[in-house]
């Protein structure tokens, strides 16, 4: 029972929009604006990058209050299927609550800042070379898309190399393929040579 519900309040706050609120809050129709996403990159195209790191961080926090709320409640070592299990299906409601979220219509991000914030809650040391890799990739590339994609791979791998134990490892793998999945469209652009970089407005650009 405990377990449900911390899912069920993980989803619903995954489903705050809040990309969509505060550019709302701002005057603009997020939906009608760039790529029509309700993530801090279309909240970077839309109000600049002071207004998509307030939505980033907020959705960050989806994933982070989540995932220390259900360690918290449920106790236990990491390494084990339970409740390390219970940590990990409550982090993977939260980035299924942003990616489908009850508020928006079901159409929500990419699930990308949500995933990270889980990724600190979980074993936060892997969050950290996370952040240092997609810093990285998109200082080298400029391309938020392909910053996340490198990101969500070199994510499993360390949890596999750091030894986090397997179902900290199984929500990496699950949330990389999750978050490649609503990618796929980014990814036909970048085949295309059409993925927009960073500091050229375009509005065809897909991302969380």
């Amino acid at each position: 029972m405990t377990l449900a519900l911390l899912m069920a309040g993980a989803y619903l706050l995954g489903s705050v929009p809040f990309g969509m609120l505060v550019a709302r809050g701002r005057g603009i129709d997020l939906r009608a604006v760039g790529s029509g996403n309700i993530g801090a990159t279309n909240v970077w195209r839309a109000l600049g990058p002071g207004w998509a790191l307030v939505v980033f961080a907020l959705d960050f926090g989806k994933g982070v209050v989540s995932v220390l709320a259900a360690r918290a409640l449920l106790g236990g070592e990491a390494t084990a299927w339970w409740p390390a299990g219970g940590w990990v299906l409550t982090g993977v409601a939260a980035i299924v609550g942003h990616t489908f979220p009850v508020f928006a219509g079901f159409h929500g991000g990419r699930g990308a800042a949500t995933g990270l914030g889980t990724v600190v809650g979980l074993h936060w040391p892997t969050a950290v070379i996370a952040a240092g890799v997609w810093g990285a990739t998109l200082w080298a590339t400029r391309i938020v898309s392909v910053s996340t994609l490198v990101t969500v791979v070199a994510v499993p791998i360390t949890m596999r190399l750091m030894h986090t134990g397997a179902p900290i490892t199984a929500l990496g793998i699950g949330g990389a393929t999750l978050i490649f999945v609503r990618h796929i469209s980014n990814i036909r652009r970048l085949l295309r040579g059409e993925e927009p970089r960073i500091g050229r407005r375009r509005s065809a650009g897909r991302n969380d």
